[in-house]
Parts: structure tokens; sequence; C-alpha cells
């Protein structure tokens, strides 16, 4: 292959020492590439006009030349997309991955990496078809056109259909976050920092306590969705404490948010959160499933709630946790809201921070 094109910090590697890649470059048997963390890119051309492109943060560890058995990639982490012309039968483009490897005879893709192998790898397949197959359990699947498929420590090595994002939040712009979501009033306070929503579940003795929790603090989508729904979110917490909750809220819209009327009665209002070491699904306040899963000592986890027409499904760090019928109304549509609430008598100084909300629709 050659380097059609550079943006941002690029490096080239050979024999483990790097050198800057510059456009023109021929990249050699057993060379790799690295791309800089910010607005960082390279694009490799190959002569039958196949091409790979790397996005930021990305590290493709060996490049291996055409002929014999095909073009190989060794992708350790980050983010590629390729072109793939149509290759001869005995002779595939092949990207390998630290979690499986995807073969590919002609095909448009996308390929993320993550070095957590909870996260692992996944293919998204925009045209043609490609087999995935999973370095942990030797199985493989066929991925087509509109569908993904993930290779990872504790996930179901299956294709599904790609989801249709209908709202991704990074916190980072506090214009677009005032425009899309609504803080709940009388709530803890809450900040937008450094792409991170910060609730400070800090005791307030002066301030109402209703039914012995703080009204919680938190943002509430000013939009509405409707099932079935994909929600992820990264939820940290500075230290554990049964008495912090952090939730994710699913809830027929309302015009107040305040004291009274938070909006977490009715049989159309479902809850998925945390209290120290158990994951819990409530609906109308009445528990629906709970699930033993220990809170991470350090660090964000990752949350997956999954909202069909009639289950839900929760996954932590790649783990799933619970799988179990609803009994929501499924025909409304629903607000979406991250918050935090706290007893009088916790710690000072707990926060919890939600970063990374991306909403999707979902085939399930």
């Amino acid at each position: 292959g050659r380097v059609e094109r550079v943006e941002g910090e690029a490096f080239l590697v050979v024999r483990g020492e790097k050198q800057p890649a510059v456009t023109g470059q021929d990249i050699g048997v057993g060379q790799g590439l690295e791309t800089g963390e910010a607005n960082s890119f390279v694009e490799i051309n190959y002569p039958d006009q196949s091409r790979v492109e790397m996005m930021a943060g990305s590290i493709i560890r060996e490049l291996k030349a055409e002929g014999g058995n095909g073009k190989r990639l060794t992708v350790e982490k980050g983010a590629v997309r390729a072109e793939v012309k149509k290759q001869p039968k005995d002779e595939p483009m092949v990207f390998t991955t630290p979690h499986g490897e995807a073969t590919v005879l002609g095909t448009t893709l996308k390929l993320l990496v993550d070095p957590d192998p909870k996260k692992g790898t996944r293919i998204e397949v925009e045209e043609g078809k490609v087999q995935l197959k999973s370095k942990l359990t030797g199985r493989t699947v066929d991925v087509v056109s509109g569908h993904y498929a993930v290779a990872a420590a504790g996930s179901e090595l299956v294709a599904r259909r790609i989801a249709v994002v209908l709202l991704s939040e990074n916190f980072q712009d506090r214009g677009r976050v005032a425009s899309e979501w609504g803080a709940i009033v009388g709530g803890h306070p809450l900040a937008v920092l450094n792409g991170i929503l910060e609730i400070d579940t800090t005791p307030r003795p002066a301030d109402e306590y209703v039914n012995t929790w703080h009204t919680p603090g938190g943002l509430r989508s000013k939009k509405t969705f409707a099932l079935p729904l994909r929600i992820s979110v990264d939820i940290e917490m500075t230290d554990s404490d049964r008495d912090v909750n952090p939730t994710i809220l699913l809830r027929p819209p309302s015009s107040s948010t305040g004291p009274g009327n938070l909006g977490y009665s009715g049989k159309d209002v479902m809850q998925v959160g945390r209290r120290k070491d158990s994951v819990t699904v409530l609906v109308a306040e009445s528990s629906v499933k709970e699930a033993v899963f220990p809170i991470r000592s350090s660090g964000a986890e990752r949350w997956l709630v999954e909202v069909g027409l009639d289950r839900i499904i929760v996954t932590v760090d790649g783990k799933e946790l619970i799988r179990e019928a609803h009994g929501l109304g499924s025909a409304k549509p629903y607000q979406i809201g991250f918050e935090a609430s706290a007893k009088l008598g916790v710690p000072a100084g707990i926060k919890v921070r939600f970063d990374n909300v991306l909403i999707e629709r979902s085939d399930r």
C-alpha cells in the first residue's frame, strides 16, 4: 500500500521506530502506521483502488503486501474505514484485531477496535458482506449490508441491524446541551464541565427531602422517543454509597419536573439505575428485576439499556445483567433522563457523572 493522504499527526512505524508519514510514501511489509489523537487522518491506497482510512487515535501494527494469501492488516486500536474492491476468492483482504478477524472479498466497512476486551471489535458493513471470526470463541458470523457484529468478551457474536442514531451527546457544547436538555427544578446541583455532566449529591439540610430522598439532579431530554430504543452512556460515581442512586429514566413528558411532580409514578415510567452493588429496573416505582453487580472501584462503567416493545435488556461493561418483560405502554413517546438522587445522610462530596450518551432506534 501507499500513503495517499495525511492530516494532522501520523507516523510510519519501521522496526519499532516512528517517523513522520508523508503523502506518496510506500508502506513496506511488516511496517505500521499510527495517527495522533486530535484531528489526525491517514488514507492508504492499493494498486487495485482499494483504500483504507485511519481515523484519529488509530494503530495499524502491520501491513502485509499483496500476493500470496492476499492483503492483511493488523489493527491494534482505533477506527478504520475501508472500501475494498473485489478480491480473488483465495486472496481476501483480512483485518486482524486483538479480538477477531474480518475476512473481506469486496465491500465497504467500518472497523472499531477498543483495547478493552469487554468492548472488543465492532464491524459495521455499509455494502457487501464480511465474515467476522471471534478469537475468544472461534465462532464466525456473516455480516451483510446495514448490519454490525461485535467480537468481545461477554458478548454474543451475532449480526444485528445498524441502529439509527436519534441523539448523541458528549456534553462538549453547552449551547447544544441547553437546546436539547432541560434541568430538573430544585434538584441536586449539576454542572457541565470538560465534556461531562456532573451531579453533586452533597447533603443540603436546608432543602426538602421528599420521602427521605432529595429531588434528583440531572437532565431530561426535550425531545421524545418511541420504543424500541437503545440507550448507551458512561456512568461514574466518585464514591459508592447505597443511598446515592444514578438513574436512567424513561417517562412520558410532563410540564413540571419540580418536587412532588417528578413523574416517577404511573405504569409508563421506568427507572434503570444502581444502588451500590446492585443494578435495578423499576416500573411505576415497583421492582421489575434486580441483579447483583459490584460497582467499579474507579472509572466509568459503560451502560447499555435496550428497551423493546415488551422487554428490557441491561448490560454493564459488556455483561448482560437483566433481560425481563417490562410492561410499559409502548405506544407513548418517552423523555429520557440522566439523573442522580441521594438521602440526607450520605457523605459530602460524592458526585455522579454521565458522559458519551447515545440514543438509537433499536431492532429488538
